[in-house]
């Protein structure tokens, strides 16, 4: 499940613990560049899991907002959002 409410603990914690893995700076500053990227590439760090859940927002206009639960978020229709423009939230 992607739970990303604490976007800058995922990355102490990628800082810390996973240190084969270089992080670019500019990619600190954006985390939800980074997990949108990570689930519309499907390249997750192995140490992460994606499993079902998410929330995808709209980043110009911030109503607008899609929870997805219980789905498999490699699907196609998923991954529709994520090429309209849609970021993990």
């Amino acid at each position: 499940m992607l739970i990303f409410k604490f976007p800058f603990l995922v990355n102490c914690f990628l800082l810390e613990k996973i240190n084969y893995i270089t992080i670019i700076t500019s990619e600190l500053k954006n985390s939800t560049t980074v997990m949108t990227d990570w689930l519309q590439r499907e390249n997750a760090p192995t140490v992460l899991t994606i499993e079902n859940a998410c929330v995808l927002k709209d980043p110009t206009i911030t109503s607008k907002l899609i929870r997805c639960q219980e789905q498999n978020l490699f699907a196609k229709s998923v991954q529709l959002f994520l090429q309209d423009g849609y970021k993990v939230h």
